[in-house]
């Protein structure tokens, strides 16, 4: 978690440690990694919640991270996507998120 940054107090989701241990990974590519896994704390500590969890890909090239910091990672931007949209039709809910590095 990088200190300078902190998530929105409405999302649920803080840290990795709230997930499951074991994600599966459904996608990855170079810009982002689909992986599939579970909230098990909280609320959900005695019924985990299934979830999707993207994260940024570390595979890029000198080219593409040029590009990246240009433009802004695009896990980023579908986050400001999903936030911007928020309780609007057909857009899936933001459970939360946190910085590695």
């Amino acid at each position: 978690h990088h200190s300078n940054f902190t998530t929105p107090y409405w999302w649920i989701i803080h840290s990795r440690e709230q997930l499951s241990s074991e994600l599966k990974i459904l996608g990855s590519g170079s810009q982002k990694q689909v992986m599939k896994g579970y909230i098990n704390s909280g609320m959900f500590s005695n019924n985990p919640l299934p979830v999707v969890i993207k994260a940024q890909s570390n595979a890029k090239g000198d080219a593409e991270v040029r590009r990246f910091r240009l433009l802004g990672s695009e896990v980023h931007l579908e986050i400001l996507f999903l936030e911007y949209l928020r309780n609007e039709p057909g857009i899936p809910f933001l459970f939360g998120g946190w910085f590695d590095h």
